[in-house]
């Protein structure tokens, strides 16, 4: 496996729930809301191709697992932490849209790095 240690801790601690509900968070110092759609599963989890695979409502998404802070499984459900948001296009049909995705999309936020002044 090429990818780094955080990435293939996820990897391994995903592939046991594969199947279960999956609630997708975003890190406290991004500003968008929880994803909580009851219909989003784990699909499969693929280190080959560094991405985790979900579903919503028969469609499917791809989550990359280098963007992805923290994972954890609490009873029927796995809990991912992630750099990012799952939305629909407005167009369906797009060129950049992936194959069985129904439109739907994960967009990565912006990382900010925070510098504290040294003035200060």
């Amino acid at each position: 496996m090429f990818i780094d240690a955080r990435a293939r801790k996820t990897a391994v601690i995903l592939s046991r729930a594969i199947g279960s509900d999956l609630v997708l968070t975003v890190p406290k110092h991004e500003k968008k809301s929880f994803w909580r759609d009851p219909t989003l599963k784990l699909i499969d989890v693929s280190p080959q191709d560094n991405s985790v695979v979900v579903g919503l409502e028969g469609y499917r998404i791809s989550l990359p697992l280098d963007l992805i802070e923290a994972a954890w499984i609490d009873g029927p459900r796995a809990y991912v932490t992630i750099h990012g948001y799952i939305d629909q296009l407005d167009s369906h049909g797009a060129e950049s849209e992936p194959a069985e995705s129904g439109g739907y999309i994960f967009v990565p936020l912006p990382r900010f790095a925070f510098a504290r002044d040294a003035g200060r």
